[in-house]
């Protein structure tokens, strides 16, 4: 596949990444042409200075990895995020809130988190956690997305449940109006792996294995 490095979100979000590891994937992703880097919100400034001359975007998470942060805590973090230089949110959905039936509440929580980034004028990718969630679970979080104006559906965190897979990917793609995109994440590790997401209908590959896959 021609040019797969535009798919790509060349990610490192371990607690334990420091700034030379953050430095590196920064030149890496320059180097390589990567769509975006995709890191916490602690490295976002030192982060944009580095990608300031380059087209790779810069994307950090919000509610991260659980999503059950207080509604104004994802604004929060959303709001100081972009100001420090991010270009993409990757927002969780808040799945306590959904699981326990407070549907009024599931919908507001990201109808606030696509409004605080879609209203700077930046990209929304949100978190569903699509392997945990039961089929009307599944049908509710989509739909509230797609009525709030969410830019991209994400499969996992990588940190619950299963990762990407085929059919996870192409179910989300029956399920979504062809607008919206979709990022595959969660234990992505070769090019024939990432390619075959991309043939299921993903948009946006997120890995730390990156250089894995170009190779």
């Amino acid at each position: 596949m021609e040019h797969l490095q535009s798919y790509l979100d060349h990610t490192l979000l371990i607690p334990t990444a420091n700034t030379d590891e953050i430095k590196t994937l920064c030149h890496e992703a320059i180097a390589n042409e990567f769509k975006a880097i995709c890191i916490n919100p602690y490295f976002a400034s030192f982060a944009s200075k580095i990608l300031a001359e380059s087209d790779v975007k810069l994307a950090t998470v919000a509610g991260f990895p659980f999503g059950y942060n207080p509604t104004v805590a994802k604004a929060a973090e959303i709001k100081w995020a972009i100001d420090h230089g991010a270009d993409e949110i990757d927002a969780v959905v808040n799945i306590a809130a959904l699981k326990s039936g407070e549907y009024s509440f599931v919908r507001n929580d990201i109808e606030t988190i696509v409004r605080s980034v879609t209203m700077r004028g930046k990209t929304i990718k949100m978190i569903v956690e699509a392997s945990i969630l039961t089929e009307d679970e599944l049908k509710r979080v989509l739909e509230y997305c797609v009525e709030s104006g969410v830019h991209y559906i994400k499969n996992s965190s990588g940190y619950q449940g299963d990762g990407a897979t085929v059919d996870m990917i192409q179910k989300l793609r029956s399920m979504l109006p062809t607008d919206i995109k979709i990022k595959a994440s969660g234990g992505i590790k070769s090019k024939r792996q990432a390619i075959k997401l991309i043939e299921a209908g993903a948009d946006r590959i997120g890995s730390s294995a990156c250089l894995n896959i170009i190779k």
